[in-house]
């Protein structure tokens, strides 16, 4: 009986701690055909060591290299700088408007790096009314692995995760 005991009580510590280490969360609309938005644009990443724009410019080019077709990110730039998003709504319709028609972006991903890079934020939303399509938070990927050691690894993840969803 002891035994038995035992064996129930590793098995409630493997499925409470998740035996094979902590996982990226994704959490998508229902109903989207993410396979539909083709010009992603990737605003730098929140990031308190400086490295916003790499790991942003990492994710451009991992989405580039699967295909999608790249956005004019100095017009993306010019655009955001005439533009502020509110706190509470995001970006207005005049600006969803201007990223479309001046950048050529169908959904945008914002995102911020957890201070010690042990996870990333991300939110995609699409640029016809601002509304987030995706959520996820994304973390490193492989049983060892705490913290994302380089912005390629952060893109890597992305690019995993959202390969599942087309």
């Amino acid at each position: 009986m002891r035994h038995g005991t035992a064996g129930m009580a590793l098995a409630a510590v493997l499925v409470l701690t998740g035996c094979g280490g902590r996982k990226s969360q994704v959490m998508p609309e229902e109903a989207v055909n993410f396979a539909s938005y083709r010009r992603i644009g990737i605003l730098a990443f929140a990031d308190k060591n400086g490295k916003g724009q790499t790991v942003a410019d990492a994710i451009d080019s991992v989405l580039q290299q699967e295909m999608y077709e790249p956005v004019d990110q100095k017009a993306l730039a010019q655009v955001l700088t005439k533009f502020k998003p509110d706190r509470d709504i995001g970006y207005s319709i005049e600006a969803l408007e201007a990223i479309r028609a001046q950048s050529g972006a169908d959904s945008l991903i914002l995102g911020r790096m957890a201070p010690d890079w042990s996870a990333a934020s991300v939110t995609m939303a699409e640029t016809t009314t601002g509304a987030p399509i995706l959520r996820a938070i994304l973390r490193p990927h492989g049983r060892k692995k705490k913290t994302f050691a380089t912005p390629a690894e952060v893109a890597q993840e992305f690019a995993r995760i959202f390969a599942k969803l087309r």
